[in-house]
């Protein structure tokens, strides 16, 4: 058997998408020296040639399923990748776009038929599990990789008096962020906000910024830089799992149904974003007190055991 990886993170200008991949590759090894095919763009001849060559297509998690077929994004599958696909793909951590409503007929025959049946399809969250059962796939809440590595206590509010931040273009409230801001000011004594997405860099210049707000570059490397000695705060979802990662204590303001949903599955710190103007100021001293996650760990490890296994076949 022959393994190949569809990344999502390659092409792909979200940050996001590059902390779930590495997780992803810190979790397994083995997927290191596999070949690579992006799945932001239409795959071309050599990727098609590759994946023709395939047995077990592992694709990465995020936002990547959805109900409907007019919503290619951040996957596109057309009529050539779902016929060179067939019966391979294998999802580590994948998640429902939004809150869509029933899976539709072409997207529900799409998903039938490309999806691998000796394995179920690992999800970050009950609802994506759920969905996917609907239309009588085999799937496994694992909750997202990147917490896969996430002590069952996270970190808490100490003596951090600065915090990193972050907005969400493509879910943008301008009045809601500017008053998330201008609350992190109070609270904090400098704010440091980082763009995750390509997009964020735009929305942000659009921002009355309140004074005390620190833009720093994007990049991974310059938000690990900035969580130093820093809390997080902020509506980027993975990016609140990477502070986590690193021993800083982090609070997701949830604009989407990502936090939303593994924050109901695993207690992980959200704030529903409606509640900002009222209860941000709360919701960070509550960030004082022991924060304890529940992970499926029965079923990631036995999820895992068994990847590992095909693997080893693939070698």
């Amino acid at each position: 058997m022959r393994a190949i990886y569809l990344d999502t993170s390659l092409y792909s200008g979200n940050m996001g998408d590059h902390i779930i991949s590495r997780s992803i590759d810190r979790e397994f090894p083995e997927l290191v020296d596999l070949g690579r095919v992006s799945s932001q763009r239409y795959m071309r001849p050599t990727d098609w040639r590759t994946v023709h060559e395939a047995d077990l297509v592992l694709v990465t998690g995020t936002n990547i399923l959805a109900s409907k077929y007019w919503r290619p994004r951040p996957w596109r599958v057309g009529p050539a990748e779902a016929f060179v696909t067939k019966g391979k793909v294998l999802h580590i951590g994948a998640g429902w776009r939004d809150y869509e409503g029933p899976v539709g007929a072409i997207r529900s025959a799409l998903y039938r038929r490309i999806f691998f049946r000796g394995l179920g399809a690992s999800t970050r969250d009950e609802y994506s599990a759920s969905m996917l059962r609907s239309v009588g796939l085999h799937a496994v809440n694992t909750g997202c990789p990147t917490m896969w590595s996430l002590p069952d206590q996270l970190p808490r509010l100490k003596g951090e008096t600065e915090v990193v931040t972050t907005v969400t273009d493509y879910r943008a409230d301008p009045r809601r962020d500017v008053s998330m801001l201008r609350t992190l000011t109070q609270v904090f004594s400098r704010v440091k906000l980082w763009p995750q997405g390509t997009g964020d860099h735009s929305y942000i210049g659009s921002l009355d910024l309140p004074r005390g707000v620190d833009v720093i570059p994007g990049g991974l490397t310059a938000f690990e830089s900035a969580l130093e000695g820093r809390a997080y705060v902020g509506t980027r979802l993975h990016a609140g799992i990477r502070a986590s990662q690193l021993g800083r204590p982090s609070l997701v303001v949830t604009v989407d149904n990502r936090a939303r949903e593994i924050g109901k599955d695993t207690a992980f710190p959200v704030l529903e974003a409606e509640a900002v103007t009222e209860d941000l100021a709360s919701a960070i001293e509550r960030m004082r007190d022991e924060v304890s996650i529940r992970l499926p760990r029965t079923a990631i490890a036995d999820w895992k055991d068994q990847l590992r296994s095909l693997l080893r076949d693939a070698t």
